[in-house]
């Protein structure tokens, strides 16, 4: 595996649709919150996470006050339901700082 700078590595994606919040959850560990999402943001998410495989993958996180340059997911699940408004989705994940 060839190291990659951190400005290099992959973004997390940013929803466009619903909103996203950060969950401090320990002192190397947060939670992305994405409440009220569309199915195509839902996906978009989903297929980061699988392109980085769980926990295997590394890749930076830059959102309004919460910038980290290296992280990875902490689990190698992603919660995703559907709200009320069959519509839309609210997903989470874990997320490790290195």
């Amino acid at each position: 595996m060839t190291y990659q700078k951190p400005a290099e590595l992959p973004a997390f994606p940013t929803p466009k649709s619903g909103h996203t919040e950060v969950r401090l959850t320990g002192p190397d560990t947060f939670e992305v919150v994405c409440t009220e999402i569309s199915a195509i943001d839902k996906e978009m998410l989903m297929a980061f996470f699988c392109g980085m495989q769980g926990v295997a993958g590394v890749f930076r996180f830059d959102l309004r006050e919460t910038t980290c340059s290296e992280c990875s997911f902490d689990a190698d699940k992603a919660t995703a339901e559907r709200t009320s408004n069959s519509n839309y989705y609210n997903v989470s994940f874990p997320i490790r700082i290195f």
